[in-house]
């Protein structure tokens, strides 16, 4: 962003939680709000009331009871959980009953799976003879999901992703004011051992949460991004984007500052060092030279998954009123024909994209070890054995260790 600003160009930032870029390490300029007169805007669009109860922590028992508790005033609600294995716990503990109907979300399914369900979530939240609708989820419902929930429950996290939860509830003025309860989760419920970053993002939501404090304002949302960014030195660190080329530690803001030509022209420390002490200004040249090296170590999100390809129908969904629906199969007998060996299997691979399901390392050695998934070498492709996947739960949903999935 800072190389557009000096080819003249004006960058858009839209987003409820915009980070606070100015603050950071060679942070971005901004200029201004396009809305003028922010607070008096925030507060006629208020929907919305974020009460925190933080003071205590919630196991699955004390959960249930907050849920039970909220539907005695609420006709829709939805409970937004950390990782996979909570949502599961909390979704096959609620007991439904003849007054609620209940729905699991999780990133376990592929994506036409979740579309059948927000489908199905959406129907059920017009009509009007379900009396309850409930919906379990991590947080891939909190962005890009349009879904309004009367109530709703967010497990703590950074005030960004609570913002985003909110999001989902009151979308169409069901009430006047609603509220989002934001709790604190037992670690038998929630294991947050392998969830740094939101582990550490909660922990600042907490310390800027109070009882009547409003948490959707401009002020509160850059408070909560300052500290986030300069946590401590580890944090400030990772925002250069480390790397380790040819046994030497550099970071990719370094490196894209320097005159790097390719790989072989890496600088050391001590040249970056002396680079920064010259405080040598930036040039169009220097955002370009390592265009190779960014281009091979950036990633916009890292994360070390694997895509596998799942057998998925809407014929497997209990009252999907739908018959003959074969694609995923088929597009799996396509892959692993004789022809696709030899052929341009790239338009097979993108129609199978909706049937993908993205794994961590080890949940991926785990499925090999269950003998769950296959690896095809001559098409490079992951596939799931059928009786893998769940229409209900996912990936590992009928026979393998949740916990092995966590988000």
């Amino acid at each position: 962003m800072s190389w557009l600003s000096q080819e003249k160009t004006t960058s858009l930032l839209c987003t409820a939680t915009q980070p606070v870029l100015e603050g950071i390490l060679d942070g971005v300029t901004v200029k201004g709000e396009i809305v003028p007169n922010l607070s008096t805007v925030e507060q006629a669009f208020k929907r919305v009331e974020i009460m925190p109860d933080l003071k205590k922590q919630y196991d699955l028992s004390e959960l249930m009871n907050l849920v039970n508790h909220r539907l005695e005033k609420v006709r829709s609600l939805l409970v937004i959980l950390n990782t996979k294995a909570a949502v599961k716990k909390a979704y096959q503990t609620f007991e439904a009953g003849n007054d609620a109907v209940k729905y699991h979300l999780s990133t376990s399914m592929c994506q036409k799976n979740r579309q059948y369900k927000f489908q199905q979530i959406r129907k059920d939240l017009r009509q009007s003879d379900i009396k309850k609708v409930v919906v379990f989820s991590t947080n891939l419902i909190e962005a890009g999901v349009d879904l309004s929930f009367e109530a709703v429950i967010r497990s703590a996290a950074g005030l960004d992703s609570v913002i985003q939860a909110a999001g989902r509830c009151n979308r169409n003025h069901e009430t006047d004011m609603a509220q989002v309860n934001l709790i604190k989760t037992t670690s038998d419920l929630e294991n947050m051992s392998g969830l740094n970053q939101i582990k550490k993002a909660a922990d600042i939501t907490e310390t800027i949460a109070h009882d009547k404090t409003n948490l959707m304002t401009a002020p509160i949302i850059n408070n909560f991004f300052e500290q986030l960014y300069n946590h401590d030195e580890r944090n400030k660190s990772e925002l250069k984007y480390p790397l380790n080329i040819k046994d030497t530690q550099l970071d990719l803001y370094h490196i894209v500052r320097g005159n790097i030509v390719d790989e072989g022209e890496v600088p050391s420390g001590q040249l970056l060092e002396r680079r920064e002490q010259r405080a040598l200004a930036p040039s169009t040249t220097d955002f370009t030279v390592a265009s190779q090296i960014v281009t091979k170590c950036f990633n916009v999100i890292d994360s070390p998954t694997t895509d596998v390809i799942v057998e998925y129908s809407m014929d497997d969904e209990k009252f999907s009123g739908t018959s003959g629906d074969t694609e995923s199969h088929d597009i799996i007998t396509q892959l692993l024909s004789e022809q696709s060996k030899f052929g341009d299997v790239s338009k097979l691979l993108k129609a199978a994209r909706p049937y993908t399901v993205s794994v961590y390392d080890g949940a991926l050695k785990k499925l090999q070890e269950e003998g769950a998934v296959q690896y095809y070498e001559n098409q490079d492709i992951w596939v799931v054995l059928k009786s893998a996947y769940s229409p209900e739960f996912g990936l590992g949903g009928n026979e393998l260790n949740p916990d092995e999935f966590m988000f």
